[in-house]
């Protein structure tokens, strides 16, 4: 009776499928190979699931432009960023832009300085130094020579400068250029006593004034290249040294011989410290007045 049943059962789905004007499409079951619908999840004989709906199902779903469902499920894999297609790298393109830009660059001339030089003497206060310029615009300084005067016969071919390290030298050959002959003696003289004197015989400038009082000769005289003096005052004579960085128109005078009267010793001294001093401020004055180039102190004489 059951089995009379299933079969009215079927007959009435395919009369009711045509009945809606359904086309109907027939396949074979898989399992058992009877015909059945293909429209069937199940076949109706063996009861086992058809292939047919399921896979009609995933086409659908996987076939359906208009689902959106993917879009804002982050588990899903096929999202929206997951069908961006990337461009592809070529890595031979890659590999042979790299060796076209190192090839570019080594095919790029390498400068290399090359320096003319320009030499700029030092002048007298200025040091000098060589410019060493290169075409590319670089350049620097280098080789510096200190400022220095150019000297001959002590003065300075320049700027004029006295070589006041050789004061006492240059003073002798001023004396020679600008003195006049008197036997064994060139003298420029200051005034009727006072006079500035090298001895040709003893190759020596000193400074000296010759006068005479109440008949007796007085003479006083300063070697400037050893600072010896030399007083006489009538029959009397004093001879010494002097330290020209401490002597001072008030300091005592020392000797080292004396000839004459006893008594009149320390007078003679005195008289001989006042003397010295007295000659060598004319003397000081004498080179600040001729603009001769050199002071008293150029020549020793410190603290006078």
């Amino acid at each position: 009776m059951k089995r009379v049943l299933s079969v009215i059962f079927s007959l009435s789905l395919v009369f009711s499928f045509s009945a809606c004007g359904n086309n109907i499409t027939k396949t074979n079951c898989t399992n058992c190979g009877k015909e059945l619908l293909e429209s069937v999840s199940f076949c109706p004989n063996c009861g086992a699931a058809t292939s047919n709906k399921i896979a009609t199902d995933s086409t659908v779903k996987t076939s359906n432009t208009n689902d959106t469902s993917n879009v804002d499920d982050p588990q899903n894999k096929n999202t929206l960023t997951s069908n961006v297609i990337k461009p592809a790298v070529n890595s031979k393109n890659t590999n042979q832009s790299s060796k076209t830009a190192e090839s570019v660059k080594s095919s790029t001339p390498v400068h290399k300085h090359s320096y003319t030089k320009k030499v700029i003497d030092p002048t007298c206060t200025n040091k000098g130094y060589t410019i060493y310029t290169c075409s590319c615009g670089d350049s620097y300084k280098s080789d510096y020579v200190d400022a220095t005067h150019t000297y001959s016969d002590y003065v300075c071919t320049k700027c004029g400068a006295i070589d006041k390290s050789n004061a006492y030298k240059y003073l002798v050959k001023w004396v020679k250029d600008n003195g006049t002959a008197n036997g064994a003696y060139i003298n420029y003289r200051f005034n009727a006593t006072y006079a500035l004197s090298y001895s040709a015989n003893d190759k020596v400038l000193f400074v000296l004034n010759n006068e005479y009082h109440n008949g007796q000769q007085v003479h006083c005289s300063v070697q400037l290249d050893t600072y010896f003096y030399y007083f006489v005052f009538g029959e009397n004579t004093v001879m010494g040294y002097l330290d020209p960085a401490d002597f001072t128109e008030n300091s005592a005078i020392s000797y080292t011989e004396y000839v004459g009267d006893n008594e009149d010793k320390y007078i003679m001294l005195e008289c001989a410290r006042v003397s010295v001093c007295d000659l060598l401020e004319m003397f000081k004055n004498f080179l600040a007045d001729n603009n001769i180039g050199i002071t008293i102190s150029d020549l020793g004489f410190q603290s006078f």
